[in-house]
């Protein structure tokens, strides 16, 4: 994103049709990714819940990654679960802690003994970070756009604003 922005600062001071036209196809290059990726993660967003429900598909693909993450994330990170769990005053994924130590409970973790599970906690939260990353995509893509432009602006008629500006400076004189 420097290498684009200073690539854009050199096509606005030096005029030069060559650097605009590159700046042009970077700027398209980088700008429909973000767009579909920003689609992408906005629509997700709506759909996690839909997915990770367990009352309507009992054993989803979604649902079964989020609650091997958590699992892992318990082996791995006891601290940051047991934070997560304390903040949300829940415990476990799917399987309370509060009924005795699982595979989803951190040991020796103060929350262990709240009785909501975290399942609906993470899946709200997922939705969430999807939906601002997605926000993030378009509205870098959105700029992107603009900067398309403007590059385009002074594609087509850089001589004439440079006449036009030139022409004003000399009748100032």
């Amino acid at each position: 994103m420097i290498a684009v922005g200073g690539l854009g600062f050199l096509m606005g001071c030096t005029e030069n049709k060559c650097v605009i036209w590159i700046y042009c196809l970077i700027c398209n290059i980088v700008m429909i990714p973000l767009i579909v990726v920003g689609v992408i993660l906005v629509y997700a967003s709506s759909q996690i819940s839909t997915f990770a429900n367990t009352s309507s598909i009992p054993n989803s693909y979604v649902y079964n990654k989020i609650r091997d993450a958590w699992i892992n994330a318990v082996n791995g990170n006891t601290a940051q679960v047991c934070s997560y769990m304390q903040n949300h005053r829940c415990s476990g994924f799917n399987d309370s802690c509060s009924d005795g130590l699982n595979n989803q409970c951190p040991s020796s973790c103060d929350a262990n003994t709240f009785s909501d599970t975290c399942s609906n906690y993470l899946i709200d939260d997922l939705e969430s970070i999807a939906k601002a990353l997605g926000g993030i995509a378009i509205a870098f893509a959105a700029l992107m756009i603009l900067g398309s432009i403007i590059s385009w602006v002074f594609c087509c008629c850089p001589t004439s604003l440079s006449v036009s500006t030139k022409k004003k400076h000399n009748s100032r004189v």
